[in-house]
């Protein structure tokens, strides 16, 4: 794209209605690959108490999924809170820490004990991901879709 004029820009007419939310990706089991992987970190509104969560983009590589949502390129979410010990690091081998994390590590591949970090996360195989629908609490007519299970790919 070349610069664009942005008083022209301005001033410019379009016809036609704009789409005002994001058709979902359809319900169901697709094959997919991590585009991106980014932590995010904040304060929980409910109780006050910081936290750290990975956001795992996945890129649905199923052309009956896009078609479905009539989208060229159709990513969805995955979303997991991380477990941390007081020095901010990722807590493994506790029973009840980070199983969604493990299980993600475990359907790529990379859940054998050795050194570890995120990062490694990114640009491996494709896997199978289920995606669900959640309703948005404040317009229960919108859903959002997001991956709620990873599983080896056959």
């Amino acid at each position: 794209m070349s610069e664009v004029n942005l008083d022209a820009l301005m001033n410019q007419t379009t016809e036609g209605e704009m789409p005002t939310s994001l058709p979902p990706c359809p319900q169901g089991e697709f094959l997919a690959q991590i585009e991106k992987v980014e932590p995010r970190s904040g304060v929980s509104q409910k109780t006050g108490n910081p936290y750290v969560q990975l956001v795992v983009t996945w890129n649905i590589l199923d052309e009956q999924a896009q078609q479905a949502a009539g989208r060229e390129t159709l990513r969805v979410r995955q979303s997991m809170l991380l477990d941390l010990d007081d020095s901010g690091n990722i807590i493994s081998g506790k029973p009840d820490k980070n199983i969604g994390l493990g299980q993600l590590r475990d359907a790529l591949g990379q859940n054998d004990g050795g050194p570890w970090s995120p990062s490694m996360l990114q640009g491996t195989a494709p896997v199978i991901v289920r995606v669900g629908h959640r309703p948005d609490p404040n317009d229960p007519g919108r859903v959002y879709d997001e991956v709620v299970r990873v599983a080896k790919a056959a």
